[in-house]
């Protein structure tokens, strides 16, 4: 007759046969040790067998890079493709990552860039200047919002804003002046007299009219302000 309990020999108390795993190899077919001191032990197991791996690789680094780098070397299409999704599939975290490292060590990302920038003999600076050449407006939203950094007058100017406010306003707002070519974005309150970089605070005028105005407060907009991008 079938028994409904069992001594588990591990922690040595009779359970349900419920509480025990299968095991065809035993006589009644079931493990020695019940499911919770299984669980133990598999935990225990999986801790020494961790502690163990980080010893052996603190013992033998030298011994495990080599042996990577010639696997690497041997299989370098099916390692690259490899690399590539996981980084397709990672690209947040890698990004964050690399943010954080970047923020974390200036002088070693310095560094880095310098040497970078060394190592592609001009390359680099000409297709900067030949995106800057193609992106005038990103170049001087960019460059207002490092002024504007630099004074704690940041805001939360949306991506693409001059292109839009060029776009909205279409030419010159000066009275009298209707210029449509060579317009400059122009912030009604300047940033140099604490106005604020938003996309609110943000007008157009002819290259004249701009330079005429410099630092002053003067609004052309006539009541007619972009409060977003929509």
């Amino acid at each position: 007759m079938a028994t409904s309990s069992k001594l588990c020999n591990s922690c040595e108390i009779v359970k349900d046969v419920s509480a025990f795993n299968k095991n065809s190899s035993t006589k009644d077919g079931l493990q020695t040790q019940c499911r919770e001191c299984t669980k133990k032990t598999a935990k225990k197991y999986s801790v020494a067998k961790k502690e163990y791996a980080a010893r052996y690789r603190e013992k033998n680094k030298e011994k495990i890079r080599i042996k990577s780098l010639d696997y690497r070397l041997k299989n370098k299409k099916q390692e690259l493709a490899r690399s590539k999704k996981h980084y397709e599939e990672n690209k947040e975290r890698y990004w964050k990552r690399n943010r954080q490292w970047a923020i974390d060590h200036p002088d070693k990302m310095y560094e880095y860039t310098k040497k970078w920038r060394k190592s592609v003999n001009g390359r680099f600076e000409a297709k900067r200047a030949a995106w800057a050449q193609m992106n005038p407006e990103k170049i001087r939203q960019y460059s207002a919002t490092r002024r504007a950094r630099k004074r704690d007058q940041t805001e939360d100017m949306p991506s693409g804003a001059y292109e839009y406010v060029l776009r909205y306003y279409g030419r010159c707002l000066y009275p009298g002046c209707d210029k449509i070519d060579g317009l400059h974005i122009d912030h009604v309150h300047s940033l140099s007299t604490g106005g604020a970089h938003s996309i609110s605070n943000l007008q157009t005028l002819c290259a004249h009219h701009n330079i005429s105005k410099g630092s002053k407060t003067i609004d052309y907009r006539n009541g007619d302000i972009i409060k977003d991008i929509e």
